[in-house]
């Protein structure tokens, strides 16, 4: 037996600007192309010329993981050739970042 209703209000989650601002950058992030991560509207433009510059980009995090990922390997005596492991199965991150300083080190020279 029903005795009586309640209204609960809330404050909605995304308010019009918050609304209106999430759906332009979905439309923008739709119109970026995949491979060069240009808008559409650049990457297909064919009345410039393009000038590419290579540059060599070493991943600090990316070089402490592999060390890391190694360095596990190493510990549990694992062969690359003869013996089967699950080494690639585990899951490697960066948990925090200290600076360097704090160890008395000072960081390398950027070339």
């Amino acid at each position: 037996m029903l005795t009586g209703t309640t209204v609960v209000t809330r404050e909605p989650e995304w308010d019009d600007a918050a609304r209106e601002w999430a759906i332009e950058w979905t439309r923008h992030q739709s119109m970026v192309h995949p491979g060069c991560g240009n808008h559409m509207n650049d990457a297909l433009d064919t009345s410039v010329a393009r000038f590419v510059e290579r540059v060599d980009v070493h991943c600090e995090d990316c070089a402490a993981i592999k060390a890391e990922r190694d360095r596990y390997h190493r510990a549990r005596n694992h062969d690359a050739e003869k013996v089967e492991c699950d080494c690639h199965e585990q899951l490697f991150y960066i948990d925090k970042r200290v600076p360097l300083e704090q160890f008395g080190m000072q960081p390398p020279e950027r070339r």
